[in-house]
């Protein structure tokens, strides 16, 4: 009997046992394999397969398991690798693991998502911001039939931007002209002011002159982060549309909504020309930074929104940040005061307005990052005299259907709020950028020892604190708000009294590309004639560290180029023009560091 009851005791224990696991079947299709492993970490535990068949095209794999963590890895040939977490919590589960078939034509990166179900409905749900502005994610990556791993294409995005240029409107797009690839690069004007019939010139004039403030809003110069174009896409089709109506009697919108379609095109953050468009800003030698900086020189906007994505890894862990975008203000010592604080003004109510409609961001600024250097067009136009931020969304290379709507939706938002802000501060965000800029052309007029141009900053040391919030990745649930610090970019670090004028000779081998270098940088010069003497100042070093020479008279047998320094790109001009001004070995900054010209060919006026 007591046999008996023990057997009894040990298969009921055994039948619960089994209760306890969970059939959790996964599809993909034929010619793709699937494996599922314990947790949601790299170093995990594979599950072995409880049976597998075939529905149709379909592979069928079936696990039998306990509740818990897991993640599944799908690929196969001709398909891309995907990855996904997921929970087991006792029910009957069936899961999509569809890699995605490689479509051959770029615009598709490799999909990896750490983002289970549960996170992403509590976390990245749009579905409120989609009623309040329902075409934000109209645009062609969102198009019924489209493959779930390829964003918009450039032919898209042509068609796109014709379909809502009709003519009847507010919308008038221009061409800037072509990429390195041949590919058009499209500027997008938003206005009250009739542009019709008007040349790209024209309109920059009828535009600069209605009195209204004027925001830049510059997408994917980057061109394997794809959300800033379809960010771009939907508010082109928002400002188009009744929201259009609403704001466009008070500011000008201006839209680069790809600057980089040759990096779009075949998943690449460069070209084949230049692997980072985004260090070519201050010596403009590549083809799209021309565009973009001549659409800057004949709109001179107010503030320019210059909108990225970076990698996060957030994929191993149970516990995490979901934040939706990193921002940061420009601006720096050569700046007014007035400018940085309107800078840091608008982007604390970026902030409050975002965490009003759920969106959470952090402040996009690490060691290292920068120091308001001019190579990053988040920061160089702040140079020019303009508010200057950058939106940064965590591209995690996931589905689209799982969170690539809330990337687009972050950025939208943000570009919504700075030009809400400058509709709504019109006069005063007017008033503040020209002083800014009459200052630095001021500064140049005449020599102050005292007067110092700040080429190169340091970290201060004075830490600024604000809260992030943690979540649960399991079920995305918030766990508790962590307090971090960081410090901004305020400590000078190479200074040296501001010229009047710097002086190159006009038979300097290279004189013609640095004048194209000067025009793209909204700078303007005049000439000395031929045999012209005058009274400067030149410099001495190996070009990583420079010292002034004593004055001394020059002449110029064939004549000079005289730059002034009293106009608004003076800050630009002395940091192209001053020899020792170094950010990276890859990436030069400075006319001596590009091999333009050589530290005994710069001269200044004093």
């Amino acid at each position: 009997m007591k046999r008996f009851a023990t057997l009894v005791c040990l298969a009921l224990l055994s039948t619960a046992a089994v209760a306890q696991s969970t059939k959790v079947t996964l599809t993909s299709p034929q010619g793709t394999n699937v494996k599922v492993f314990t947790g949601f970490t790299n170093e995990a535990k594979q599950i072995e397969v409880t049976a597998t068949s075939t529905k149709g095209a379909l592979n069928v794999y079936t696990f039998e398991l306990e509740p818990g963590q897991y993640h599944f890895i799908s690929s196969g040939e001709g398909f891309h690798r995907f990855r996904k977490n997921f929970n087991v919590k006792g029910k009957t589960l069936k899961i999509n693991a569809d890699p995605g078939r490689l479509a051959g034509n770029g615009y598709s990166p490799v999909p990896y998502n750490g983002i289970t179900d549960e996170t992403a409905a509590r976390c990245l749900s749009v579905k409120a911001l989609s009623k309040q502005f329902p075409n934000v994610l109209s645009g062609p990556a969102f198009a019924k039939g489209k493959a779930v791993q390829e964003y918009s294409t450039n032919e898209e995005m042509y068609a796109f931007l014709k379909k809502h240029d009709d003519g009847k409107d507010n919308m008038y797009v221009y061409s800037l002209g072509s990429s390195t690839g041949g590919w058009d690069l499209p500027l997008v004007i938003f206005s009250s002011t009739d542009l019709g019939g008007k040349s790209l010139e024209e309109a920059a004039e009828a535009v600069r002159g209605n009195g209204l403030p004027t925001v830049y809003v510059h997408a994917m110069i980057h061109g394997r982060e794809p959300s800033p174009t379809d960010a771009a896409l939907g508010l082109i089709a928002e400002l188009d549309g009744k929201y259009g109506k609403k704001m466009l009697k008070r500011v000008n919108v201006i839209i680069s909504p790809r600057v980089n379609p040759d990096g779009a095109k075949s998943w690449n953050r460069g070209t084949k020309a230049f692997p980072d468009l985004n260090r070519d800003n201050i010596l403009a030698r590549q083809p799209e930074i021309k565009a973009t900086h001549m659409a800057y020189n004949l709109f001179l906007p107010e503030a320019v929104l210059d909108m990225h994505e970076y990698v996060a890894g957030i994929t191993p862990r149970t516990e995490s940040f979901m934040d939706d975008a990193g921002v940061t203000v420009s601006g720096n010592q050569n700046n007014t005061k007035a400018l940085n604080d309107l800078m840091l003004e608008m982007m604390r109510y970026t902030e409050k307005r975002n965490a009003e409609d759920g969106i959470r961001l952090w402040e996009y600024v690490q060691e290292g990052y920068s120091d308001q250097s001019p190579l990053h067009a988040s920061h160089y136009y702040a140079l020019r005299g303009s508010a200057n931020f950058l939106v940064e969304t965590p591209c995690g290379n996931g589905q689209k259907n799982t969170e690539y709507a809330r990337r687009v939706f972050t950025h939208f938002c943000c570009a919504k709020t700075i030009i809400e802000f400058a509709a709504d501060n019109a006069q005063r965000v007017r008033s503040i950028v020209a002083a800014d800029r009459a200052a630095t052309a001021a500064a140049g007029e005449k020599y102050d020892p005292q007067d110092q141009l700040h080429l190169k900053y340091g970290q201060n040391e004075e830490s600024y604190t604000y809260t992030r919030q943690y979540f649960d990745m399991t079920e995305g649930r918030f766990i508790k708000d962590s307090t971090w610090s960081l410090r901004y970019y305020e400590v000078p670090l190479i200074s040296r009294p501001r010229p009047t004028a710097y002086v190159l000779s006009k038979s300097l081998p290279k004189i013609d590309s640095i004048l194209t270098t000067a025009k793209y940088n909204g700078i303007t010069w005049y000439e000395a004639g031929k045999g012209e003497t005058m009274t400067l100042r030149g410099y001495e070093g190996d070009g990583k560290s420079a010292t002034l020479k004593d004055a001394q008279q020059k002449s110029f047998p064939e004549g000079a180029y005289i730059f002034p320094m009293n106009q608004p790109s003076g800050i630009v001009l002395g940091m192209l023009m001053e020899p020792d001004y170094r950010m990276t070995d890859a990436f030069p900054v400075t006319l001596l560091q590009a091999g333009m010209l050589n530290i005994e060919d710069i001269f200044r006026k004093e």
